[in-house]
């Protein structure tokens, strides 16, 4: 009977330590300028983001991490304890809300704005684009329509 137990805790351990693995691992979705708290199932001694210009990554606390949407894209986010055993790892993938946001179509080029509760344009699609004059005719096409919305 001692050994069915003794089995049997050894078996939900290494269930449990499994599931832990998993829910570390994936791919996470956020939209722009989105933030989301992801607990660790450890202390977290580094943290690293494949590209800072898509996520950032605040302590929260030792256990828990804060991964913040900076700009549209992909990017790998890693946390690991001192000894080097890997907490957390997981691609994040930063994409534009899926409500409140029009394009702006002018001949070939597009632009993106989010109106919550006025139309701006959308951070970093120019930019990401390589345009910055894109971003500047976004900007004055923001302006005529806050201007045009009084």
């Amino acid at each position: 009977m001692g050994r069915i137990v003794r089995a049997l805790s050894l078996s939900l351990a290494l269930a449990m330590t499994a599931a832990e693995a998993f829910a570390a691992t994936g791919e996470m979705m956020l939209e722009i300028n989105d933030s989301q708290r992801v607990g660790l199932y450890g202390t977290a001694a580094s943290v690293i983001v494949g590209n800072p210009q898509i996520a950032d990554v605040s302590m929260l606390d030792s256990h828990s991490l804060v991964i913040s949407a900076k700009g549209f894209g992909a990017t790998r986010v890693q946390a690991f304890d001192s000894n080097g055993r890997e907490l957390f790892n997981r691609r994040v993938t930063i994409v534009a809300p899926q409500t409140d946001q029009v394009t702006l179509h002018r001949g070939a080029s597009s632009s993106e704005f989010i109106c919550v509760p006025k139309c701006q344009p959308a951070p970093a699609t120019a930019l990401a684009a390589g345009n910055p004059a894109a971003q500047d005719s976004s900007a004055n096409a923001a302006g005529q329509n806050a201007d045009s919305s009084h």
